[in-house]
């Protein structure tokens, strides 16, 4: 967020140099959050296969007490 403030403020000012130099972190930024969104989406996708090959009546044999 800090990063955008910081674009906002050069562009009202004409900053071009600034704009170029907060380009690359800012593209770099975008990479990271969206390879962390997949990796989340990943994730939740694989708990949730998980989850439906276990079936809501399977417990664990530690539950049944075996």
């Amino acid at each position: 967020m800090l990063l955008l403030d910081l674009k906002t403020t050069a562009s009202s000012k004409n900053e071009y140099g600034v704009l170029c130099f907060l380009g690359k972190f800012l593209e770099e930024q975008n990479d990271d959050t969206n390879d962390l969104q997949f990796q989340l989406g990943y994730r939740k996708g694989s708990e949730n296969q998980a989850r439906e090959e276990k079936g809501p009546f399977k417990e664990p044999a530690e539950a049944l007490g075996k």
